[in-house]
């Protein structure tokens, strides 16, 4: 059965590493997804672009990674 990490607990943020220490205490699994973005840097996204996740829009290859 898949589950959305956000769904280990809905207090931590989805993909934060929050949700993914609350969802392996809990005995589940978790599968990253991993990008690499315009500056080599890598980032664990599932989605194709960054539209749902944050307030910028486009595919996350042709981003630079800003802190």
């Amino acid at each position: 059965c898949e589950k959305r990490a956000s769904a280990a607990d809905e207090s931590a943020p989805e993909n934060t590493a929050a949700v993914f220490d609350s969802a392996l205490a809990k005995g589940y699994s978790i599968e990253l997804d991993m990008q690499r973005t315009a500056d080599d840097h890598l980032v664990f996204v599932h989605d194709p672009t960054v539209g749902r996740t944050t307030y910028g829009s486009g595919k996350i290859a042709p981003i630079c990674y800003m802190i």
